[in-house]
């Protein structure tokens, strides 16, 4: 898997089901998350470890975890990906993703402390959270 991520589609269904196998594959290229199975594409550890490869492993992360918080701010994070509606009323997240676009911006010196002061109506018009 290490020298050939996209062996993986090759692979019978148990060894797609196998973490480890899955989780080498996917730290190769991301894109082969497509062929691990369905368990494993469930599975955030798995996803995290794809999306941080490449941005076209979000072509392949289902949408139940494209609304867990630790994968929509990774992909947030590292390509601009969204937040899902849904996560967008969580004062918290939204923070989280105002921080990113704030230190982008104006580098580190936004305050957490103002952010969390701002309504998250405000927080989604200032920094386009939607």
């Amino acid at each position: 898997m290490k020298l050939d991520p996209f062996a993986l589609r090759c692979l019978n269904e148990d060894a797609r089901q196998d973490k480890q196998v899955v989780m080498t594959a996917v730290k190769g290229s991301g894109f082969v998350l497509q062929y691990a199975s369905a368990a494993l594409k469930e599975d955030v550890e798995v996803v995290k470890a794809a999306l941080k490869q490449n941005i076209w492993a979000y072509d392949y992360v289902p949408e139940t975890l494209r609304g867990d918080k630790e994968v929509a701010l990774l992909a947030f994070r590292l390509y601009g990906k969204r937040l899902p509606k849904k996560l967008l009323n969580h004062k918290e997240i939204v923070v989280e993703a105002a921080e990113i676009i704030a230190s982008r911006r104006e580098g580190p010196s936004e305050s957490r402390k103002k952010l969390q002061r701002m309504s998250i109506a405000n927080l989604i018009a200032e920094y386009q959270l939607a």
